[in-house]
């Protein structure tokens, strides 16, 4: 078996969020800007803590900060400018708008994009070079049914179903998975799910 991962001596990693450094102070109280540099402030100090940890096992990072928000003009000229050339990651944007922008621009460029908000899966399905922080909860339900198949195996598993919309598929995709790896195991023991029907006046 060969390698193919490249490893490259040094990485560059870009970061970009919507920090909105130009704004006055006076006028960003209680506004949607001042939320937005908020939570850029929040995942960047977390951010920097995983790289950091990056760094002390043997990565050498090149980290360029950028104050991004959806300002398109702003945008095309960074991702135009030479600087951006050799970027290996870029984590974020955080709004969608500029993050699709972002997500088209580096999948010609073949480079990673990591979103680090709660977005949809469209975007991974029209851009492999996309991935994301949170699982879907797709993801989520499916290893959630392999995990409870697998640690209680013969015991009795009970499935409250809520009857709700909102909770409809994640029951259909819980029941599905877990009947999966139940039939892939080989105890005969194992016992079917029992599936409870619940109401929001009665369990």
């Amino acid at each position: 078996l060969r390698d193919t991962i490249f490893i490259k001596e040094r990485y560059h990693v870009a970061i970009l969020l919507p920090f909105i450094l130009n704004a006055p102070l006076e006028g960003l109280e209680g506004s949607k800007d001042q939320r937005l540099r908020e939570i850029a402030l929040s995942f960047y100090r977390g951010c920097r803590m995983a790289l950091d940890t990056l760094e002390k096992r043997g990565a050498n990072l090149e980290v360029h900060i950028y104050d991004v928000s959806n300002d398109t003009p702003e945008l095309d000229a960074l991702l135009a400018s030479a600087e951006f050339k050799n970027i290996d990651l870029i984590i974020g944007p955080l709004q969608k708008k500029s993050l699709d922008k972002v997500a088209k621009f580096a999948s010609v460029k073949g480079i990673h994009v990591v979103c680090p908000t709660l977005t949809k899966n469209n975007i991974l399905l029209t851009s492999p070079n996309v991935s994301k922080v949170h699982s879907s909860e797709a993801t989520q339900m499916k290893l959630m049914a392999q995990y409870v198949a697998r640690h209680h195996s013969g015991e009795n598993v009970i499935l409250i179903n809520s009857k709700e919309i909102n909770d409809t598929r994640n029951v259909q995709l819980f029941k599905r998975h877990y009947n999966d790896a139940l039939r892939s195991l080989p105890d005969s023991s194992n016992r079917a799910l029992i599936e409870l029907e619940a109401s929001s006046r009665f369990v």
